[in-house]
C-alpha cells in the first residue's frame, strides 16, 4: 500500500510514513468443518440471509489465533442496523443495543453446542 502511494503521489517532497502494520491474515477454510458450522448457526437465526466468504480489510484480533489452529473465521453474531452501526459500535461511548447483543449471546451459545464434538 505504501508503494502504491509513492507511486501515485510521485513527489519526493512528500514523505509518507505510517505508525503500524501487521502482515496480511492467513486466507481462512471456508470449505472445513468450522465454516459450515457456522454458516449452520448463522441460518437458523437468519434463515433469509445468504452467507458468502468475504475479505475483511480491518484488522481484528483474529490474527493472534492463527498461531494455535489452522483457520480463523471472523465473524461478529451482533448483528445492527446501520445507523446504530455509524453511531455506536466501535464510536465515542462504545455502545450496542440490548436486543443486538442478546441475539449475539444466542448465536455464540448455539455455535458451541453445534461445534461440540463428544468422543
Amino acid at each position: 500500500v505504501m508503494q502504491h502511494c509513492k507511486e501515485v503521489i510521485n513527489d519526493d517532497r512528500i514523505a509518507l510514513s505510517y505508525q503500524q502494520s501487521n502482515p496480511a491474515s492467513a486466507i481462512a477454510n471456508f470449505t472445513g468443518y468450522g465454516y459450515s458450522k457456522l454458516v449452520e448457526t448463522m441460518q437458523y437465526y437468519y434463515p433469509d440471509i445468504v452467507f458468502i466468504p468475504s475479505c475483511s480489510v480491518g484488522a481484528t484480533d483474529a490474527h493472534w489465533y492463527e498461531q494455535v489452529c489452522d483457520t480463523c473465521l471472523r465473524r461478529c453474531p451482533f448483528i445492527v442496523d446501520p445507523i446504530d452501526s455509524k453511531t455506536g459500535t466501535h464510536g465515542t461511548n462504545e455502545r450496542i443495543l440490548v436486543d443486538a447483543y442478546m441475539q449475539g449471546i444466542r448465536v455464540l451459545i448455539r455455535l458451541m453446542e453445534n461445534t461440540c464434538i463428544t468422543a
